[in-house]
């Protein structure tokens, strides 16, 4: 993870906010190597932020689950 003190922000992402990649990021794990195999670990690292950062946003892995079930439901209904 980068800190705020060298100059990046964001990540490798910049456009994309730190709760839209740590949701694509678990999109992507769960995909892999499903939710069991799926570690907020993983995904923080995968989302270059802290566990603690996805643990705010999204209060467990339960919760990033419902989330990204969410937004991929509601992406669903915007494209028909």
């Amino acid at each position: 993870m980068r800190s705020a003190s060298d100059g990046r922000v964001g990540g490798p992402t910049a456009q994309a906010s730190a709760t839209d990649r740590i949701r694509l990021a678990a999109m992507r794990s769960f995909a892999d190597v499903g939710f069991e195999g799926s570690s907020i670990r993983r995904i923080a690292e995968a989302a270059d932020v802290s566990p603690a950062l996805v643990m705010h946003h999204f209060g467990s892995k339960e919760g990033l689950r419902t989330a990204c079930d969410e937004y991929a439901r509601s992406a669903t209904q915007e494209s028909l």
